[in-house]
C-alpha cells in the first residue's frame, strides 16, 4: 500500500491515493457533501471554538458517517459525548453509536 522513495518520504500507491479525498471545508456554514466518509480527520480544530459551536459541528460531520466510520480529533479536543450520537473507542477516535 505504501512505497518509500529516495528521499525518505512515503508515498500511497495509486489505487489508495485515488480513494483519499482531501477538502477546506468552512465548519460553520452548512456545507453540503455528497460522500460518506470512512474516515474523517478534524485534528486540532475545535479547539478554537466554543462548546455550542463544536456540538453543531460535529452534528453536522456525522452525517457523512457510517457505523464503522471513524471521526479521529486532536490529542487536545475533548467532546461532551451526551449530546452526540458519538462513542469514544480510543483516546481521540469516535464512532457513530
Amino acid at each position: 500500500m505504501i512505497s518509500k522513495s529516495n528521499s525518505n518520504l512515503y508515498r500511497l500507491i495509486p489505487e489508495i491515493r485515488q480513494k483519499i479525498n482531501f477538502e477546506k471545508i468552512n465548519l460553520t456554514s452548512n456545507f453540503i457533501h455528497n460522500n460518506i466518509f470512512d474516515i474523517i480527520f478534524l485534528r486540532n480544530v475545535l479547539i478554537y471554538f466554543d462548546e455550542d459551536t463544536k456540538i453543531k459541528i460535529i452534528k453536522r460531520i456525522t452525517e457523512f458517517m457510517h457505523k464503522s466510520s471513524v471521526l479521529i480529533l486532536g490529542n487536545s479536543e475533548s467532546l461532551s459525548l451526551k449530546q452526540l450520537n458519538l462513542k469514544r473507542i480510543a483516546n481521540t477516535i469516535y464512532q457513530l453509536k
